[in-house]
């Protein structure tokens, strides 16, 4: 496991450390000085499985602006919200962490760090990692349509939606067709997947937003939203979120 840790601050890098190694000893531990160190990391295809994050970089960009890049880099290669790194924010201003929810940060932590609630948060970033790197094998669904037969990546699905006898599969790169009904796919596909509506299906990976109206995708795509599955939409999609994090 890689756990990042950039803060300006030499002192609470090294406190971190200590921290983590008190948990265990096994991880990589990288430093970084300031977010562009972090992007440039990432950018280069290197790996960050836990990324301690200070909130409050003095240098731009801050905090915050790292962690809605890292997430948009993610949306651009068609990975899902809860993809790595993990982003654990560290502040010594407890009133930003609303922020934290926005790009959905892991945990929060404020300074000055508590030893022991950091080896707790810790333990469940660690968790988390392990289920989400074990859950990252990919699944896959077969379809047919007009004689020739698809496989499809389950990850690759952003939204099904149904018109007449048809199921028309909007892909990361491609819309698929074939025959069949809601009921029946629904019941290939996994628990990442709800029903929004009558005539359509959303992967919960890749939702971007959503309102009473309408889900928006990481695509941008837009899925109406029935007025009657809203209010179990919102449970079932929050349940979904902690499940993945374990």
């Amino acid at each position: 496991m890689i756990v990042g840790i950039c803060d300006d601050e030499k002192n609470v890098r090294e406190l971190i450390a200590t921290y983590i190694r008190r948990v265990d000893d096994t991880p990589e531990i990288l430093f970084f000085n300031d977010g562009t160190e972090v992007l440039q990391f990432v950018s280069q295809g290197k790996r960050i499985d836990i990324l301690y994050l200070d909130i409050d970089l003095k240098e731009m960009p801050d905090g915050m602006e790292v962690a809605i890049k890292l997430k948009e880099k993610q949306i651009k290669v068609g990975n899902a919200a809860s993809a790595l790194p993990l982003i654990i924010f560290i502040t010594g201003l407890p009133e930003r962490m609303p922020e934290a929810f926005g790009v959905r940060a892991f945990q929060f932590l404020v300074k000055p760090i508590d030893a022991k609630q950091f080896g707790l948060v810790f333990e469940q970033a660690k968790k988390a990692v392990f289920c989400i790197t074990k859950g990252s094998k990919a699944k896959s669904i077969s379809v047919s349509f007009g004689g020739i037969k698809r496989t499809l990546l389950i990850q690759d699905i952003r939204f099904i939606e149904s018109n007449g006898r048809k199921l028309i599969i909007h892909m990361k790169d491609e819309v698929v067709e074939t025959y069949g009904t809601t009921a029946d796919i629904m019941k290939e596909l996994d628990k990442s997947f709800y029903q929004v509506h009558r005539s359509f299906i959303v992967n919960m990976n890749h939702i971007s937003d959503y309102t009473r109206s309408g889900i928006q995708t990481t695509d941008g795509e837009s899925v109406p939203m029935s007025k009657y599955k809203y209010k179990d939409f919102v449970s079932e999609y929050a349940a979904f979120l902690e499940s993945e994090l374990c």
